[in-house]
């Protein structure tokens, strides 16, 4: 990187390592304002990771030797979102940057977070706080060079996660490195890690400190557990190591290749609550204070998980499933196999997944003199289930329907609903 500013050089010896990542413009913006002021700056943590792994790089986070409130002076645009910590978020065009100042911690009392925190100017001792070796890296963007104090590539590359320093030490003073170090294990990966030792009984030992963590910080950690390469490896060890069963008691089983559904999180949780009544799905998305995106889509496709919709159905059930149809289709064929759902798939190609009803309100109301109201609305669905049922396109074939239905005299209550199966 030939600029014109390499800011400060760190306190450790590394190994010139060139082209360790692309640097994109936006990226190039904001780590030379930085050096321009003298500051040293790096690139850590889990982009390292993933560029040394040759897997695809998220996030590119930062760490700086200056306070944060002289980050947000630099970067006008800049967000304090974690500014007790250090932490700072910049925005460069399209591009956003987790800043970090270098520190020192202490005093994790309450296995959550540290009571002490300390800026300096060391990036030895900051990388001396991180959870894992394999996290526990940097790189000068300048100067190219890496710095792995911790002998994290070699952990890479033998597949091993273990701690930086005292596996139990560590683990206690943020419970949440247990979830972490399950979702490092198959996430972002081309093969499974394994544990050292040491972790493994950390783990097992400590795992009731997870009744510390909020039900945010879990899930969102879990949650990318789900979405991983590997996630059947990632929750058989949980489940063996009882990690699994703390988190979700109602969890017996972990269904074989889970791997194989789209890493979805919908998916996957439909999946793995496969063997359970929808209310355990239900009480454990209500503990994780889901979105309520992700929480309708998982109920509604752990119902209908096992549903294979009939030929007869098949508007019915692309209205009903909606844009959920491909998630739902990867449960099938879990379920039943690739060719049945092939084929499905071929008789759905010319069906809408949404078909709006050609009869409005206002047109029921003309044609039948209803008022506004539960009647109505009833009359509208019922309606709309018939046009999809017989495949109607104009206005006029719902008119005829109108005249062959008791909709005068029947009790509206016991009229059919749009609904599938």
């Amino acid at each position: 990187m030939s600029d014109p500013f390499c800011g400060r050089e760190a306190d450790l010896k590394g190994v010139h390592t060139p082209n360790l990542i692309d640097l994109s413009d936006n990226l190039r913006f904001v780590l030379n304002k930085i050096a321009e002021q003298g500051a040293g700056v790096w690139i850590v943590g889990g982009a390292i990771r993933d560029a040394l792994a040759s897997v695809p790089i998220g996030d590119i986070d930062l760490a700086v030797d200056i306070p944060p409130q002289e980050i947000l002076s630099i970067f006008e645009s800049a967000i304090p979102t974690g500014i007790d910590y250090g932490t700072v978020t910049i925005r460069a065009g399209d591009s956003f940057f987790e800043c970090t100042t270098t520190r020192i911690e202490s005093d994790y009392s309450d296995g959550r977070r540290p009571k002490v925190v300390k800026w300096g100017q060391s990036l030895s001792e900051d990388l001396s706080r991180r959870d894992f070796t394999i996290n526990a890296m940097a790189w000068d963007p300048f100067r190219e060079i890496l710095y792995d104090p911790y002998k994290g590539r070699n952990d890479l590359e033998s597949g091993i996660i273990q701690t930086v320093g005292k596996a139990e030490s560590r683990i206690l003073e943020d419970a949440l490195r247990i979830l972490r170090a399950y979702r490092l294990m198959s996430h972002h990966t081309k093969s499974v890690r394994r544990f050292s030792t040491k972790l493994s009984q950390a783990i097992k030992e400590n795992k009731s400190a997870l009744s510390l963590i909020s039900s945010e910080r879990i899930w969102q950690e879990f949650s990318q557990i789900l979405r991983s390469e590997f996630v059947n490896a990632s929750l058989n060890k949980m489940k063996n190591d009882q990690i699994l069963n703390t988190l979700i008691p109602e969890i017996n089983e972990v269904p074989p290749s889970l791997d194989s559904v789209q890493p979805v999180i919908s998916v996957r949780l439909a999946l793995l609550f496969r063997q359970n009544h929808i209310n355990d799905l239900k009480k454990f998305l209500n503990e994780m204070k889901v979105s309520n995106t992700i929480k309708q889509n998982s109920m509604t496709l752990h119902d209908k998980a096992k549903q294979l919709p009939r030929e007869m159905d098949l508007r019915l059930y692309a209205e009903i499933i909606g844009d959920l149809r491909e998630n739902h289709l990867s449960l099938l064929e879990y379920e039943y196999g690739e060719d049945i759902v092939i084929d499905l798939r071929q008789k759905l190609k010319n069906i809408p997944q949404n078909t709006p009803p050609l009869a409005s309100g206002d047109w029921i109301m003309q044609a039948t003199g209803l008022q506004p109201g539960e009647k109505l609305g009833r009359l509208k669905n019922w309606l709309h289930r018939i046009q999809l049922e017989r495949n109607i396109t104009h206005l006029d074939g719902i008119e005829s329907v109108l005249c062959t239905i008791p909709w005068t005299s029947s009790n509206f209550e016991d009229w059919p609903t749009l609904s599938w199966p």
